[in-house]
């Protein structure tokens, strides 16, 4: 598809949904695998996720209260959660959504 007026594409031009920070977290994963903290595959790292029909409602961060350390979830969620941060990065900040 020719792109018309500015030359830019919608973050849905290609018919797939994503999130308003899909590219940065994809630029993310890929300045890891280039550092090797995640493996180099052919296949994108980090699979784009379209808002849901529910409101936003902010970004929250979870603590555990056995140890006072944050929930992270590493490779963009493709990990099991898991209490094991010192301090909030972005792996350890969620968006609250309701339905």
């Amino acid at each position: 598809m020719t792109p018309v007026g500015s030359g830019l594409l919608a973050l849905d031009e290609d018919g797939t949904a994503s999130s308003a920070d899909y590219y940065l977290r994809l630029t993310n994963d890929g300045g890891r695998m280039l550092k090797g903290q995640i493996a180099l595959t052919a296949t994108r790292p980090t699979q784009p996720v379209a808002s849901g029909g529910g409101t936003t409602l902010a970004v929250v961060t979870f603590c555990s209260q056995a140890d006072s350390k944050y929930v992270t979830a590493e490779s963009a969620g493709a990990q099991p959660l898991i209490a094991n941060r010192t301090a909030i990065g972005l792996w350890e900040q969620f968006t609250l959504i309701t339905d």
